[in-house]
């Protein structure tokens, strides 16, 4: 028995040695410019398939990976667990559909960015804030059509009134329609119908610099450095340190009248 086994065995080798050597011959070419297989690559995390990452205690909320779907049950048993509330907040992507239960919630995960509101968070929000600045800023001035009006204030038009609309003097009335920006251009507040008196408005009122010689139908954005204008307007928090951006449309241009305008605008 043990002789027919190393017999067959020996067949078999051989056998295989033969085919490999006529295999080797007639693929020498294409087989010595195939690249070499490695077993051991990279995967990306982007290029992984999709996951259900399961949590039912949130000390472990932070080992899951963004984009996987988030599924939190919390365990009763444990204490200190986050509510539903803390887990949205700080795990679940805002733009993508939460759906809550008695149970728990489950969500599509993003990556955990999160603080308190506190006085020393907000020292470091500002300071983060005035470094983004300074980078926006000076791509801001290499902008084609963008002129300083004054120092730390950056204008460029972008629509025209007509030729013989009037134009902007120190002794006209203004009505503006004025859009607040964020840094990626969408609004964070508004004046509609605003009306300001231009001699009364103040030097360090950034539309002092930034409305003379426009004429009615102009529309314009200014970027406002918060360095050379800071605490002009009142506006949220995790704003300030960053540019003013106002968008302006002047709807009319009259003659200065004496009474008051009422204007909801800033004039000092």
């Amino acid at each position: 028995m043990f002789k027919n086994f190393y017999l067959i065995a020996f067949i078999s080798l051989f056998a295989v040695c033969s085919c490999s050597e006529v295999d080797t011959k007639e693929d020498a070419n294409t087989t010595a410019t195939e690249p070499s297989r490695t077993v051991n690559t990279e995967v990306k995390l982007q290029d992984r398939l999709p996951a259900t990452c399961k949590v039912d205690n949130s000390d472990n909320l932070g080992f899951c990976l963004p984009g996987d779907t988030l599924i939190y049950r919390p365990d009763p048993k444990k204490e200190d667990q986050k509510d539903t509330l803390d887990v949205i907040g700080d795990f679940c992507a805002q733009e993508k559909p939460i759906i809550i239960t008695d149970k728990g919630l489950a969500c599509t995960f993003r990556e955990n960015r999160t603080y308190t509101a506190d006085p020393i968070n907000q020292q470091a929000i500002v300071g983060s804030n005035r470094t983004i600045a300074r980078e926006y800023l000076s791509a801001i001035a290499k902008i084609p059509g963008i002129k300083e009006a004054v120092k730390g204030i950056y204008v460029i038009k972008l629509e025209s009134g007509s030729k013989d609309a009037p134009i902007i003097s120190d002794k006209n009335d203004v009505e503006i329609e004025a859009k607040l920006l964020t840094l990626d251009l969408k609004v964070h507040s508004y004046m509609l119908n605003d009306r300001l008196s231009m001699s009364k408005l103040g030097k360090n009122n950034p539309f002092a610099s930034i409305l003379p010689g426009l004429k009615q139908g102009d529309t314009v954005r200014a970027y406002i450095d918060f360095e050379e204008f800071p605490g002009i307007w009142n506006v949220s928090n995790s704003m300030i340190g960053l540019p003013y951006i106002w968008e302006v449309k002047i709807l009319s241009v009259n003659e200065s009248n004496t009474e008051d305008t009422g204007s909801s605008s800033p004039e000092n």
